[in-house]
């Protein structure tokens, strides 16, 4: 499981845009409920709001809750007044910097973290002063927190005993530079290696795992970054960072692609240089930074298709439209690489044709975006 996170706003539209960010610098693996507004979305805050957003990411790993004004915490008093004990004893209060906060915990819960360590991650964007703030609401949680997790384990780095070092000097070439998702996927890919990591740029340094040091530092298309890694896998950690900064973060597709006469295709889903930083689909260009299923063979396929966001969505459109069919943009995409496929290697009869192909999402988490295509037909 994963720690949850709640974002708690005197405003609907905010607290809905603070999510929405944080997934995207997520790819979505972190659990998160909006709690913003009070009745009919009017400015302020509910408890049933905060309650039922609790309740739709409690899990064993806890949850923590992010405010943004300080009388936020009234409402969220009544909502965990509102819990069981169990519920309760793994919930834990903040009021890190909403958005900065949100994103560094995030970031920290997707790597399996725990809940005193999302905390401690989001409250190092905070100033003491609004930590202050919050009034110790469940002592008992806090205490047991923090005997589980002392206050230096908000970035939980190995021992630094290991021989093992390694160094690498890298030209960003990818048009944000470490912005945005480009950071994100930096800080998750070293997260994953037993080393500490540093990274120097502009003649600062900075963690290579904390988002936030990672983004203070701007570094910039053109720019050139050290890498210095110590640790059991400094080697790993530096050679798949710089695989990661080789590849553009997965940015842009190559500008050419050599055809192939395989049947077999491996239908990546990447999208031509974007025009805004969240355009374009995940697909295999993540694959760097993601959790490879186990049934993945990269020597299988023979064939690489690039396909546009806007062919995923003309797609969705027409299974949607013709066919009854509710799926996501990536199934959309796989669909659009099994008909080039298709259609580049007609069969002599159309009965011979078997062309397979695995929808890896349906449409549900997309149900706005459907009937916003469809003219509210949907």
């Amino acid at each position: 499981m994963t720690v949850g996170l709640v974002i708690v706003s005197h405003s609907a539209k905010l607290a809905a845009g603070v999510i929405e960010l944080a997934q995207q610098m997520t790819q979505g693996k972190t659990p998160m409920a909006a709690a913003g507004g009070a009745a009919n979305d009017i400015l302020g805050t509910s408890a049933d709001k905060i309650l039922a957003a609790i309740q739709a990411v409690d899990n064993p790993d806890g949850v923590l809750v992010l405010l943004d004004l300080g009388s936020a915490i009234l409402s969220t008093e009544m909502a965990l007044e509102l819990l069981n004990d169990e519920q309760r004893a793994h919930t834990l209060l903040s009021y890190a910097p909403l958005v900065e906060g949100a994103i560094t915990a995030a970031i920290e819960a997707s790597l399996g973290r725990t809940l005193s360590e999302v905390r401690q991650g989001a409250e190092k964007t905070a100033q003491v002063s609004q930590l202050r703030q919050l009034k110790p609401l469940s002592d008992s949680a806090e205490q047991a927190n923090q005997v589980a997790a002392p206050a230096d384990m908000a970035t939980p780095q190995p021992p630094d005993t290991a021989t093992q070092t390694a160094e690498a000097q890298l030209t960003l070439h990818n048009p944000a530079g470490l912005h945005a998702r480009p950071a994100s996927l930096f800080v998750q890919a070293a997260a994953r290696f037993q080393a500490r990591i540093q990274l120097i740029a502009r003649t600062h340094q900075a963690d290579a795992t904390s988002i936030m040091a990672v983004l203070s530092l701007g570094v910039r298309q053109g720019d050139t970054i050290i890498l210095q890694a110590r640790g059991t896998d400094a080697s790993a950690a530096i050679e798949a960072l710089s695989q990661l900064v080789d590849a553009n973060f997965y940015e842009t597709a190559p500008e050419s692609q050599e055809p192939t006469t395989s049947s077999t295709v491996n239908a990546v889903q990447t999208v031509r240089e974007p025009d805004e930083p969240w355009h374009g689909l995940e697909g295999l260009k993540h694959m760097a930074t993601a959790i490879v299923p186990g049934l993945y063979d990269p020597a299988l396929p023979t064939r690489t298709e690039f396909v546009a966001t806007e062919d995923a969505e003309d797609t969705v459109r027409r299974l949607s439209k013709q066919a009854g069919l509710l799926v996501g943009w990536s199934s959309g995409a796989a669909i659009v690489a099994a008909e080039r496929v298709l259609s580049a290697r007609p069969p002599a009869r159309p009965s011979d044709a078997v062309v397979v192909v695995i929808a890896p999402d349906s449409g549900h988490r997309y149900l706005s975006e459907h009937r916003r295509m469809a003219g509210d037909t949907v």
